[in-house]
């Protein structure tokens, strides 16, 4: 005996054993139910296309290396008015403080500049526009000092040369004066030894020298040089005196030296007083101006050096202005914009978003603006606001967003909804995944009970009996067990793809119990008791459905080979569903069956079921339709079926296969459900229409490439082609700024 004939026999001669075994499975294996997850995400594309390996080496080598974001858009509307305006962007101003104040959103909120907007450009160009005038100010203040300072230098060096010169000319004087009086000195000595005709040239001499003398000098002056002259002279004569004296003998030696000595010195005293004693008042003037020459000096070096230091600061500040433009809190952009009229306002919206702006500030704005905005006027009809989050998962591999952060969304669009004149829309990833998750759970509470209905319907048309209904049901119902056990035991998150795999199983299970039960049933019409009907049945149905089986598997199993984790989970969970299903209807179902069949017959029922469509009913004669056709009329039966399988081909044909996870967010639901009762009727979907305005009317932060340019990028003629490249891509209608 083969270990396919084996099967039967352990199926039904040790079937209590197998309901044990397989009942301690079913808890074991749907113990996994309680991990199952659900996502919304079918996760990236796994492939090693050189396309897909340079944008890992772009965002490697060239990004922030941060994937734990998530960024939520809101887009304001201004209806009739202008999203531009003074009072529309106070307006988004003060909900970002309310935002920033609520600690559902704080909380989740990336590190740095998390929320982006048109009001945040608007009010951070004021302030920075502010801060550049000021810096401006200040550079007009410091040349005017300069110039102030370069007038007072002039003047200086000016008076400087001025007293420099009077030094000059008093000095002169004083030589004059001495030299005078040298000459009087001089002129008194020869007197000593003239005779009476020298002695009358000689004092008109000394007469001469004495008004050359006083000629440029006022009479006080021309006074004290007098009396100088007059005491060189006097001194000079005694000096000759002495000298006639000494060489007489009259005089010794010690005496001599002593009186000379006073004498000369009298002369040279005489001849100081005479000279620069005479000029004394105008030599302590040119003192005096020297000296406060020299105190204008210093404080114009005090003022050169601050004039000096305040342009380095100004450089400073310019150079720090440049770098990091100012960062002012939310509070501190309100304050500024309150402070503005609605016609500034408006001009700087204009000066910012035009068309050639250069301003990084205004090259953002110009991202935040419609794709409708004309550049320059300052009026648009509507804004985004783009708000970053910190994700605990990396959001680069299509994780789902934790509930913390779906959380903070949520609380984003109820902040909004709070206030009716922001007319605001809110998407993020979040909001597809509640909508998703919804959109899972209201499509189960419809289709549950409709699925529950047609197995109902199915299996009391065929088997007419509330034993094996109920055993089908059950039947069913583990089947699911075992399915959405191992999806949990494996990890495997439950997406929307996997909505259609409880709906495959159910129709194969009931397919599967059909096969058995009927197969039962036809042998308990021959006269086979219970345990022998069910070998029989388990023996050929068996095979037939385990081989169908190992091909339905396998054929789901052949997803394995896509770049989609999710596709790949989705033929995993199908095999596994589809082989719990043999399991159970090929094993557990045919052992219980037997074991309730013959208990009941014990009591005294007849459980020899007719197989449906054996007798004479209405449902045998429909079965028949399609062997009395392939009868009579084989050849319109196969050309029949020839034309069904061209138009199933050529719309086949017609099928659009692209990928777009826009595809998979929940829809409006059809009219027919809003007429459902609670708890059926479905909530409202709003993320599709949502995200298409947004696509449809802005520059989304996802709809952007990375060129990456391999080899000598330093060459010029590289670097040629690069301008040209995107000069062509600036000109191109599907790329922005």
């Amino acid at each position: 005996m083969s270990w396919i004939d084996r099967i039967p026999e352990v199926v039904t001669e040790r079937r209590r054993l197998v309901i044990v075994l397989l009942l301690i499975g079913t808890v074991v294996v749907g113990a996994g139910n309680a991990q199952v997850e659900q996502s919304t995400s079918f996760g990236s594309a796994e492939t090693d296309s050189a396309a897909v390996e340079k944008q890992d080496f772009v965002t490697e080598e060239f990004g922030d290396g941060d994937n734990r974001t998530t960024e939520l858009l809101v887009v304001t509307r201004a209806g009739d008015g202008n999203a531009l305006s003074r009072e529309s962007s106070l307006r988004t101003l003060r909900y970002q403080r309310s935002l920033l104040n609520n600690e559902t959103v704080n909380e989740t909120l990336a590190e740095g500049d998390s929320i982006r907007g048109i009001s945040n450009v608007l009010a951070r160009a004021a302030v920075l526009r502010e801060r550049r005038d000021e810096l401006t100010e200040r550079a007009d203040r410091l040349r005017e000092r300069n110039d102030s300072l370069a007038a007072d230098i002039e003047t200086l060096r000016a008076d400087a040369e001025r007293l420099s010169a009077r030094g000059d000319e008093l000095n002169r004087t004083a030589r004059t004066l001495v030299g005078s009086l040298t000459t009087a000195q001089t002129l008194q000595r020869q007197l000593a030894d003239a005779n009476e005709t020298e002695r009358r040239q000689i004092r008109s001499r000394l007469q001469s020298v004495r008004l050359s003398a006083t000629e440029q000098l006022n009479d006080s002056q021309t006074a004290a040089f007098e009396r100088a002259f007059d005491r060189v002279r006097s001194r000079q004569r005694q000096l000759d005196r002495l000298n006639a004296s000494y060489a007489a003998g009259e005089v010794d030696d010690a005496t001599y030296a002593n009186r000379s000595r006073r004498l000369g010195a009298g002369i040279r005293a005489a001849v100081r007083n005479g000279s620069r004693g005479v000029l004394r008042a105008e030599f302590a003037a040119v003192e005096r101006r020297a000296t406060a020459l020299a105190e204008r000096r210093s404080e114009i070096t005090d003022r050169r050096d601050r004039l000096v230091s305040d342009f380095e600061q100004l450089e400073n500040d310019t150079a720090a202005l440049r770098a990091s433009p100012p960062d002012p809190t939310v509070t501190e952009q309100i304050q500024q914009l309150e402070s503005m009229s609605d016609e500034e306002v408006a001009t700087l919206a204009g000066d910012l978003f035009g068309a050639d702006t250069s301003s990084p500030l205004g090259q953002l704005g110009l991202q935040l603006l419609p794709k409708g905005y004309d550049p320059g006027t300052g009026s648009a009809d509507a804004r985004m606001m783009v708000i970053t989050q910190q994700t605990a998962v990396d959001t680069s591999s299509g994780a789902t967003l934790t509930a913390r952060t779906i959380d903070g969304q949520l609380a984003v669009r109820a902040i909004a909804d709070e206030r009716s004149k922001l007319d605001a829309i809110v998407f993020g990833q979040g909001f597809v995944t509640t909508e998703e998750s919804r959109s899972m759970s209201d499509s189960f509470v419809i289709i549950g009970p409709l699925a529950v209905v047609f197995v109902l319907s199915t299996l009391l048309l065929a088997y007419r009996d509330l034993v094996d209904i109920v055993v089908g049901m059950v039947g069913v119902l583990l089947v699911l067990v075992w399915t959405f056990g191992l999806l949990g035991w494996a990890g495997i998150v439950f997406n929307q793809i996997m909505i259609a795999v409880p709906v495959l199983l159910i129709g194969l299970s009931i397919d599967y119990n059909v096969h058995v039960v009927m197969r039962y049933r036809e042998e308990r019409a021959d006269g086979a008791p219970v345990t022998e009907a069910m070998r029989r049945s388990v023996a050929t149905v068996g095979v037939a459905l385990t081989l169908v089986t190992a091909t339905t598997a396998v054929g789901f199993l052949t997803n394995l080979t896509s770049s989609l984790p999710a596709i790949r989970n989705f033929g995993v969970v199908s095999a596994a569903g589809i082989c719990a299903a043999l399991l159970i209807f090929g094993v557990l179902v045919p052992a219980v069956k037997i074991e309730i069949d013959e208990l009941l017959e014990r009591f005294g029922f007849d459980r020899a079921e007719r197989a449906v469509g054996t007798d004479e009913s209405r449902l045998r004669s429909v079965l028949q339709v399609g062997v009395w056709g392939a009868k009579r009329a084989p050849f319109a039966v196969l050309v029949f079926a020839l034309l069904i399988t061209a138009g199933s081909a050529y719309a086949g044909t017609q099928v659009d296969s692209s990928f777009s996870e826009d595809r998979f967010i929940s829809d409006d639901p059809p009219e027919w459900t809003e007429s459902l009762p609670e708890p059926f009727a479905p909530g409202e979907y709003s993320v599709k229409q949502n995200l298409h305005y947004i696509h449809d009317h802005f520059q989304t932060p996802d709809s952007r490439v990375s060129v990456l340019v391999e080899g000598n990028v330093t060459d010029p003629e590289t670097l040629s082609r690069l301008t040209e490249a995107t000069d062509a891509a600036a000109d191109s209608p599907v790329t922005y700024r």
